[in-house]
């Protein structure tokens, strides 16, 4: 993953809310990174899970489900 090519400009030419969810001890692509990806994006909504990595759907389930929830609703 860490090897493919940089899909940013797919995030500048999307025309619908994106949701991102990170965790803050992902290692595999810093938080850093995934915040600049929020400015990219026209609509984009962050969760940051403040227990998990790079697996926050394994590492925090109920936090992802819940941000996902709140996403689709428009929370």
């Amino acid at each position: 993953m860490k090897d493919r090519p940089d899909r940013s400009e797919v995030l500048k030419k999307f025309q619908n809310p994106v949701l991102l969810i990170i965790g803050e001890f992902d290692t595999a692509i810093p938080i850093e990174q995934s915040l600049k990806m929020c400015k990219i994006a026209d609509f984009a909504y962050i969760y940051i899970g403040a227990r998990s990595g790079h697996m926050g759907m394994l590492e925090e389930p109920e936090f992802c489900l819940k941000a996902i929830r709140d996403f689709l609703s428009g929370n």
